[in-house]
């Protein structure tokens, strides 16, 4: 895995070796998919158990009820591996951010106790 594919990889192994997340995403499994815009490359984000299972390439379009970040590849990239603060980016524009308030809330979560950000 490079690129885009394998910083989602490395953040999902962050998230899953840490330990205080691990009841943050207990019970939570939601529809949850990244779109680069620039390459349109879509990852679907596997979660399930406390942790990250999976972070996989697809061609499936996103549901209306699904939790969707869209943004190029590099804002993503920045994102993922916590060069780039999430808030920044959705504030300047750079970064979408679709679904239900809870379940961004979660990554709002997710995002403050790897990167403190």
């Amino acid at each position: 895995m490079n690129g885009l594919h394998g910083v989602l990889g490395r953040f999902a192994e962050r998230v899953n070796t840490t330990a205080s997340l691990r009841s943050t995403l207990a019970g939570w499994n939601p529809s949850f998919y990244i779109q680069a815009r620039d390459s349109g490359d879509t990852f679907q984000v596997c979660i399930a158990g406390g942790s990250v299972q999976a972070v996989q390439p697809t061609r499936a379009e996103p549901g209306d009820d699904a939790l969707l970040l869209r943004a190029d590849t590099e804002v993503l990239e920045g994102v993922f591996s916590g060069r780039q603060s999430p808030l920044g980016a959705y504030t300047d524009g750079q970064l979408e951010v679709y679904g239900q308030t809870k379940d961004q809330i979660k990554l709002d979560v997710i995002a403050l106790v790897l990167w403190g950000a």
